[in-house]
């Protein structure tokens, strides 16, 4: 059985993942071998696997692959601006 969830992209913490059955994408951030939703909810915490992955951006993460695709990009945009600013 193959996993739930592919890695498409990642840039530093944030990934890019597709959910194999419905092809929609959806942002994680991982962390210390875990992941965290980057939805404007809570920030709920799943083991760093594609099942976890999935447990995570369930129900309502999952978006269609070109509005995931320009959310990653500015999140991504906005992480490296910070990390010059900090550095």
């Amino acid at each position: 059985m193959s996993d739930p969830v592919e890695i498409v992209d990642q840039k530093g913490s944030f990934r890019l993942i597709r959910d194999r059955e419905s092809g929609r994408h959806a942002i994680v951030e991982a962390r210390d071998n875990k992941v965290y939703t980057v939805h404007p909810r809570e920030r709920e915490a799943e083991p760093d696997t594609p099942e976890g992955m999935a447990r995570l951006v369930e129900p309502d993460g999952w978006q269609d692959p070109a509005e995931a695709r320009a959310k990653f990009a500015e999140i991504t945009r906005e992480g490296e601006e910070l990390a010059k600013e900090i550095w």
